[in-house]
């Protein structure tokens, strides 16, 4: 999802419009730096969620518990992403509509509800995914 977002703001920021290139440059170096965080640490422990769902827990997922208090420790930041991630789609969204790019529009909104899943559960659930396998490992049944 991420490489797709990337490539249409990527698009976007060539338009030869400058409101519309500037919105969406703006907002392309913003998320590229936040998704790489977000890839580095956030959904590698969500990659984990069918074998835990299977009650398969092992030694070598011990990474995710570091990955998982990195996510918890960063939430304030993430917060902020988010709360600027929400401001920049809003500012493609009254771009697009003020070029009539529905493009443009729909993208914006994806980007702005995918960034509202990522506070509501994604990152709750990498965090749980760490402690969970914490316990785990910790008090094998």
């Amino acid at each position: 999802q991420h490489e797709q977002i990337m490539s249409r703001l990527e698009h976007f920021a060539q338009s030869k419009d400058p409101d519309l290139s500037a919105a969406a440059q703006k907002a392309a170096a913003f998320l590229k730096e936040h998704y790489a965080r977000e890839e580095s640490f956030v959904l590698v422990p969500l990659g984990l969620l069918p074998l835990i769902a299977k009650r398969e827990v092992s030694n070598d997922m011990e990474p995710a518990i570091a990955m998982a208090d990195r996510t918890r420790s960063a939430l304030p930041e993430f917060e902020s992403d988010h709360i600027k991630i929400t401001s920049l789609m809003n500012e493609l969204i009254d771009v697009g509509k003020k070029k009539k790019d529905q493009e443009l529009v729909r993208l914006a909104t994806r980007v702005a509800a995918q960034s509202l899943n990522d506070v509501e559960v994604n990152q709750p659930a990498a965090i749980l995914v760490g402690d969970y396998i914490r316990l785990r490992l910790s008090n094998p049944r």
